[in-house]
């Protein structure tokens, strides 16, 4: 499938989002949602399914089949060409060139979480709602009731994980709460993270081997640092994610999403990779990217590619909202 940015109205196409197929998003304010993408939007209407307030033994399955019609719903829309007018933008969205209806993967596979809106950093490339007031952080007790209610039916049977992110989850103290929930009871999680802290759970976690940490320094310098996050935690964030790669023998993530604050900045990224022991990197863009400046951005894709390379860093993934021209341009690449 093709990745489209844009709807076309000029065309009778069929689209599919791969998000849909195996994840849903448990939002702020108790909601459940979609998708991720739509928090902080307030014309998100079509992509909200219900609330987890008061869910108990006698009605999560009225709710689980009610998330499952939601999603299949929304695929089937996609395919007819009726995409929902906040995706019509989304680098999600992709134009399918296969005669068939995706349909949400049962038991659950994953459930994302974005339930607090307190991060210690104001990056440029993300918005933010934490000064909205109708908007409030989702109960954490709720969320543990929730998976267990769903795990005790037996819909995470074959779960692949929770997926930690917004805010801050290291200087959370309910989402440390979460963790701990989850390693207690065996719930693999996905916890992102920009290095705040290296809250011990979290190393637990995937000692067990039941999580994986995702750090976003996004940065190898400070000035660049400084510009991107708003505020400078660069020795901070740099010293914990060595922390993390000693204390779990290396065995942490950290993803770069490159912008227009940090194109130039590719080697420093690395070199703080090889001084740090990193060795497991992603690469990805900025969803705010205008398609007309994609062409700035192939070079400094295909430096960080050829970088990792040459230095043995496993790069893990360039997939991530990032559009065609660049992916099959530096998917190949020969060593420098």
């Amino acid at each position: 499938m093709q990745n489209f940015r844009h709807f076309d109205e000029s065309k009778k196409l069929s689209y599919d989002c791969p998000e849909l197929h195996s994840c849903f998003y448990i939002s702020l304010n108790n909601e459940v949602n979609s998708c991720p993408l739509c928090r902080g939007h307030l014309d998100y209407k079509e992509l909200h399914i219900a609330s987890i307030e008061n869910i108990d033994n006698e009605n999560v399955d009225l709710l689980y089949k009610k998330i499952v019609a939601h999603q299949n719903n929304l695929l089937e829309r996609m395919y007819k060409g009726d995409v929902p007018e906040f995706c019509k933008g989304c680098y999600h969205l992709r134009i399918k060139n296969v005669d068939k209806v995706y349909r949400f993967l049962e038991p659950i596979r994953y459930i994302s979480i974005g339930g607090s809106k307190y991060c210690n950093l104001r990056c440029e490339h993300y918005f933010f709602i934490r000064d909205n007031e109708d908007i409030k952080d989702t109960d954490i007790s709720k969320v543990i009731n929730f998976l267990y209610q769903l795990k005790s039916k037996g819909h995470l049977s074959e779960f692949k994980a929770l997926r930690l992110a917004n805010g801050e989850p290291s200087i959370i103290k309910d989402d440390i709460k979460l963790a701990d929930y989850c390693i207690e009871n065996s719930i693999p999680v996905e916890i992102y993270t920009n290095g705040a802290k290296v809250p011990q759970t979290f190393v637990d976690g995937v000692n067990k081997g039941l999580f994986r940490i995702i750090l976003s320094p996004d940065a190898g310098s400070r000035e660049v640092y400084k510009k991107i996050k708003g505020k400078d935690y660069f020795e901070t964030t740099w010293f914990n994610i060595k922390k993390y790669v000693e204390e779990t023998s290396g065995n942490v993530e950290v993803k770069f999403i490159l912008e227009k604050g940090n194109i130039d900045d590719v080697d420093n990224m690395i070199n703080m990779c090889l001084k740090t022991g990193v060795n497991k990197v992603h690469l990805s863009m900025d969803v705010n990217i205008s398609e007309t400046e994609f062409y700035k951005y192939e070079s400094s894709f295909s430096h960080f590619v050829n970088r990792c390379k040459n230095e043995g860093i496993n790069l893990l993934s360039i997939f991530t909202f990032v559009p065609e021209q660049i992916k099959n341009k530096v998917s190949n690449l020969s060593t420098e």
